[in-house]
């Protein structure tokens, strides 16, 4: 099944880049994702368990909804307003600009205190066994100014305003170059290799739809994001003799979680879901539906923080399917690809070749990540209000619209209505 499974993603692979002519099409790098994957997992003696047919054929599942969805969203002629297709006000991006410069700053220093009041000794694993606790849903231990708070609520957003300018505007003034270097320094201090991912992938996925890409420039990337990754392990790291183990480290990140996950298809005794069927997929809408009158408890480990599994390694991460087969097990598979699909397919058509409108690259370069790294988890629904929040920003950011407009344009159907009904 491991031969014919690779095969068939070869096939979708071609056929992806053949209909999309771009290696950052969404069809084309979910299937370049797992052909490689696989791969390597059939060739590498990494001491991991061998996959049963049943995961083969998820991933198939998946990649064929996925493709088909995507690719046929990438061909719909969609009619995209004027006010959406140019790039932001540039006084709105300089005057957001020192607003993100000022929050990155005061969250750099959040971060610093947070990490510093739990370990004194290593700041980044303090910061790190924070970050850990309040996906627990425990009290925060120390209680940050509001004005750092209010940082740390706007200091997300910087790649969106920073990455605009710096890349689609290609401003290189000496502040929007003190941004971005605080940006790669906040990404750091939250020592979490999820956020180095984040932004190491935007950036690059910005870099390429304005400037195409290279070998060399692939090269250059990854190197960065090796040396990236590192640091962000080796940082919040406990104080030991312990070496750096490549090997293992690529084993537990890029390996794992697919026989982690086949695990949980193979073994009818684990008890996955503890209150209604829905509750990984849709826990960001658990409160706001309580306050409906419904009665929902939810997983009391949405995170997997508890849920280990060895694979012989120790692993708590599932790959994309996981929150789809648990709640709805193999249609949830299919209905969850098709709208993956779907939704990079149309940001794809609005900010690739066709259309190459600003707005739509900078939602596909934000969310990006998420294709590369769905062999991990699941980020859109699983973190459903942090990326509505990124959309909205980005769509107020670079939208041209003004109340003025509207009403010019209502007087001036009113006075044409007026002169048709006289004659």
């Amino acid at each position: 099944m491991n031969i014919i499974t690779i095969g068939i993603l070869l096939i979708l692979l071609v056929l992806s880049y053949t209909v999309s002519k771009s290696i950052l099409a969404p069809a084309v790098v979910t299937n370049f994702i797992w052909t490689v994957l696989l791969l390597i997992y059939n060739t590498v003696d990494h001491g991991l368990y061998t996959l049963s047919d049943k995961f083969y054929f998820i991933v198939l599942l998946w990649t064929g909804g996925f493709t088909i969805s995507a690719l046929f969203t990438e061909k719909i002629r969609i009619r995209i307003p004027r006010a959406m297709k140019s790039l932001n006000k540039e006084g709105l991006g300089n005057k957001l600009l020192w607003v993100m410069v000022i929050a990155l700053c005061l969250s750099i220093y959040g971060q610093y205190l947070i990490g510093n009041n739990l370990n004194s000794d290593n700041v980044f694993a303090g910061i790190r066994q924070h970050s850990v606790s309040m996906l627990n849903g425990e009290e925060a231990s120390i209680i940050l100014p509001a004005y750092i708070s209010v940082a740390k609520m706007l200091a997300p957003f910087a790649v969106i305003v920073i990455g605009t300018l710096f890349f689609l505007r290609e401003d290189r003034r000496f502040l929007v170059i003190i941004g971005l270097i605080l940006l790669v320094v906040y990404v750091l201090f939250r020592s979490n290799k999820l956020a180095v991912v984040e932004l190491i992938f935007s950036l690059f996925c910005l870099y390429v739809l304005k400037k195409g890409i290279t070998r060399k420039k692939i090269i250059y990337f990854f190197s960065i994001f090796v040396v990236f990754m590192l640091l962000a392990h080796l940082m919040r790291r406990k104080e030991d003799n312990t070496s750096v183990d490549l090997v293992h480290i690529l084993s537990v990140y890029l390996l794992s979680p697919l026989p982690a996950f086949d695990n949980i298809l193979n073994n009818s005794s684990i008890r996955l879901i503890e209150d209604f069927n829905g509750e990984y997929t849709f826990r960001a809408f658990i409160p706001y539906l309580n306050l409906l009158g419904f009665n929902l408890v939810g997983n009391s480990d949405p995170f997997n923080l508890h849920f280990w599994t060895y694979t012989p390694l120790p692993v708590n991460v599932y790959t994309i399917f996981f929150s789809f087969y648990a709640d709805f097990g193999t249609m949830g598979i299919v209905v969850a690809s098709i709208a993956y699909g779907a939704f990079f397919g149309f940001l794809w058509n609005g900010g690739g070749w066709r259309h190459n409108i600003p707005m739509f690259q900078m939602a596909y370069a934000v969310f990006f990540y998420t294709l590369i790294f769905q062999f991990f988890a699941d980020f859109l629904f699983h973190y459903f209000w942090n990326t509505a929040l990124a959309l909205s920003f980005i769509f107020f950011f670079f939208t041209h619209f003004s109340f003025g407009h509207i009403i010019k344009k209502n007087e001036h159907s009113y006075i044409r209505l007026n002169n048709n009904s006289q004659l």
